[in-house]
């Protein structure tokens, strides 16, 4: 993290230090405390922070002062304060919302409705997830972090996979979702994801690649195929898109039903 950054949500800024962390240190587990308990940070003190998650006291005053803060309060306060401000943000985008514009440049290997049914029945698993795991290589991981943040803020927890975090486990009440646009990011991650008990997951694979359906013996529960020729940006692009029907489609499933 570098101090005094001040663009996006404390929330974002926090998900994209994680997304590409290299190393299991102090501050990346303090980082994933913050966001495993997102929802009622603002039922936390520092004493609480410090205690809960067996941290000592200037680890934490040093991460919440790389991201611009000079108390602890502060740091508290501006994410409560934000959480609220970004649900108002997320019914603003969806007045007037036309799903057919998502689906521009796509290049879906089956029609419009078929794919949305699909979309809408891992949105229902997502519903039921505990926990929401992204894994794929640095670039499209990133692409997530809108994805992360207003699903975090919608109440679900969502992290990123980290090979170098010895102590991850897999669950079976997570969804994983591989984004690997020709199959590398499978093939690398093979033994470090059995180690973590992958095969207890539900798992969705997002790929360009049409010879890919499972993770090793695992077959995954969703597939979602776009078309390409492993054009890199153009992957990019469909993946946005995806978790832009992801979002959308939970957020009037799920959100809006709970609210009303």
């Amino acid at each position: 993290m570098k101090e005094g950054e001040h663009m996006d949500i404390v929330l974002s800024r926090i998900l994209k230090f994680l997304n590409g962390a290299l190393v299991d240190d102090v501050m990346y587990r303090i980082g994933m405390f913050i966001v495993k308990r997102y929802t009622k940070i603002g039922c936390y003190t520092l004493d609480d922070v410090c205690i809960e998650g067996a941290f000592h006291k200037e680890d934490v005053e040093m991460f919440y002062r790389r991201l611009g803060f000079k108390t602890f309060n502060d740091f508290r306060d501006q994410m409560v304060s934000e959480k609220e401000l970004r649900n108002n943000e997320i019914q603003l985008r969806m007045i007037g919302l036309q799903l057919r514009d998502y689906f521009k440049d796509l290049q879906l290997t089956m029609n419009e409705a078929e794919f949305l049914k699909e979309i809408d029945d891992i949105v229902d698993e997502i519903y039921q997830a505990n926990r929401i795991v992204i894994i794929g290589s640095h670039f499209p991981s990133c692409l997530a972090v809108d994805f992360q943040t207003d699903l975090i803020n919608l109440g679900k927890e969502v992290v990123e996979y980290h090979h170098n975090d010895k102590t991850f486990e897999f669950y079976e009440d997570d969804i994983v979702f591989f984004l690997t646009q020709t199959g590398r990011t499978m093939k690398r991650s093979d033994h470090c994801l059995e180690d973590a008990y992958i095969e207890r997951s539900n798992i969705v694979i997002i790929t360009q690649n049409r010879k890919i359906d499972a993770y090793g013996d695992h077959k995954a529960n969703h597939m979602l195929y776009v078309l390409g020729k492993y054009d890199g940006i153009q992957f990019n692009y469909q993946l946005m898109r995806i978790f832009d029907l992801l979002r959308i489609r939970y957020y009037y499933k799920y959100y809006l039903k709970v609210d009303g």
